[in-house]
This record gives C-alpha cells, sequence and structure tokens, in this order.
C-alpha cells in the first residue's frame, strides 16, 4: 500500500505503478531532478549487469550501484560516504540470506564507526565534488559506538553463521584490513577489545 500524492488515498499498486508513483512524490517534493538521475543510474547497471549474461534481480542492481558508490567515495577519501555505502551493500546481503557476507561487512562497518568516518569534499548544488576546508577521512572525535539495534542484527548473524569469539575475531580483523590504506587512528586489535564488549557475552 501507498500514499498518492494527489489526494493522499492509499492504494495497492503493482511493482511499475510503484515506480509511477514514486516519480509523482519526487515532484511533489522537488527532487524530480534527482530521482531522474537515480533512475538512469539504475537503468544503466542494469544493463551492465544483463551484458555480464545475468538477468539481473532488484538486489544485484542495488548490490552494484552500493558497490561502484562505495569504491567512488574510497578514492576520494571520503570515508563517512563509503562507510554508508558499504552498510547498504550489507543489508542487500543479509536480505539475500548472505550472513557470512553481510556479517563481514556490518563488522567493517563497526570499524570505521569506531574511527569516526569524516569527508574530503562534498557534492553541491550542481553535482560537482567541492574540497571541504579541513577535510579528514577520519574524525575521531565524531567516533561512536553502535546503536543498540545495530548490535543485535550482528549478534543474531554471528549466530546464524555459528562463530565463536576466536572466529568472529578473524572476521573483523579482516574486515578492518580493507581500510588500513586509509590510515585509521584506532588499530584493529584495539577496536576489538572494544568492539567485542559490545558484541560477545562475557566469559563465564
Amino acid at each position: 500500500m501507498r500514499k498518492r500524492p494527489s489526494d493522499g488515498r492509499r492504494v495497492l499498486l503493482t511493482e511499475a505503478q510503484v515506480e509511477e508513483l514514486e516519480e509523482q512524490w519526487s515532484i511533489a517534493n522537488g527532487r524530480h531532478e534527482e530521482y531522474v538521475a537515480k533512475r538512469q543510474q539504475w537503468e544503466k547497471a542494469k544493463r551492465h549487469l544483463t551484458r555480464a549474461g545475468v538477468e539481473p534481480s532488484k538486489d544485484m542492481v542495488e548490490f552494484h550501484l552500493y558497490s561502484e558508490e562505495a569504491m567512488r567515495h574510497a578514492k576520494l577519501g571520503n570515508m563517512a560516504e563509503y562507510r554508508d555505502a558499504q552498510m547498504g551493500m550489507a543489508t542487500v546481503l543479509e536480505r539475500e540470506g548472505r550472513a557470512e557476507a553481510a556479517l563481514s561487512k556490518y563488522l567493517g562497518v563497526w570499524y570505521m564507526d569506531l574511527n569516526g568516518p569524516g569527508l574530503m569534499s562534498i557534492t553541491d548544488a550542481l553535482g560537482r565534488r567541492v574540497p571541504l576546508s579541513g577535510g579528514s577521512p577520519w574524525r575521531p572525535s565524531r567516533s561512536r559506538r553502535p546503536d543498540p539495534r545495530f548490535v543485535k542484527r550482528v549478534r543474531e548473524l554471528v549466530a546464524e553463521c555459528g562463530l565463536d569469539g576466536s572466529q568472529v575475531k578473524q572476521a573483523f580483523m579482516h574486515a578492518a584490513e580493507a581500510v588500513q590504506c586509509v590510515h585509521p587512528p584506532t588499530p584493529p586489535d584495539e577496536a576489538w577489545r572494544q568492539l567485542a564488549k559490545d558484541l560477545l557475552p562475557p566469559p563465564a
């Protein structure tokens, strides 16, 4: 069920009608250009995956877009946006039932949050990347412990994967290694000690 912007009524829609309604909402909210740009990116990604010899599902296209976004932000040193793209990839993987892959991504996000992901540049109103004065890939002052709901999610995935504490640590270290080239301020061993206090049950 979705609400129409024209009359506020809630209606049951097909997938094609949902897309049409989303476009109507983008017009109503003054964000139609942004909607069109995203639809073009979506169609481009879908064509790319189709040329690779597969009929892409919605999740495949979404994951591909997040992956491209992550690579773009990593090159720019925009770790806050890289972190968000990794979170999106993790959500898609979890939705597909790929628990171990999703867990790895979530552990990487957790590590970045403990370091305080920052920005080197921002996008202006014309869609251009503009250097941010005083920008930095990391903002230790903005480091944070995860939301309890996020911790619960990760715990459930750990249980689903049947991992013990040493295996979770190994997965975390592997995930943390992926961002060491950007020189995060908190070493993986130190971050693990912080993370383990929230994630793992205390020893009996």
